[in-house]
C-alpha cells in the first residue's frame, strides 16, 4: 500500500504519545515471507486481496504476536512450587 509506512509512523507515534506498546503486523508478516507468500501457502494464510487474512493467517498472526511479546519458557529442571515470576 503506497501510504502504508505514513499509517506505521502514525501509529507508532500514538502509541508513544500515550506510553502505548506498538505491534507492527506489516513487520511480523514480512518477517514470516511477507503478504505474497502468505497468499501463496497452502492452505493460505491471507486472501488474494493482499489486505485481509484466512482464519488459518489470523492465528498464524496471532502466534507470531506471541512469539514477539513473550519471552521463551525458562528452562529449569527445578519444579514449578508456585506461580510464575515467585520461584
Amino acid at each position: 500500500a503506497p501510504r502504508l509506512d505514513e499509517v506505521i509512523a502514525a501509529g507508532r507515534e500514538v502509541a508513544r504519545a500515550q506510553g502505548a506498546l506498538y505491534v507492527d503486523l506489516c513487520a511480523l508478516m514480512r518477517a514470516r515471507g511477507g503478504v505474497q507468500a502468505w497468499v501463496d501457502a497452502r492452505p493460505a494464510l491471507a486472501e488474494p486481496d493482499h489486505v485481509h487474512l484466512t482464519r488459518r493467517g489470523y492465528e498464524a498472526l496471532a502466534e507470531a504476536m506471541t512469539d514477539a511479546l513473550l519471552p521463551p519458557p525458562a528452562q529449569s529442571s527445578r519444579p514449578l512450587d508456585g506461580p510464575p515470576g515467585l520461584l
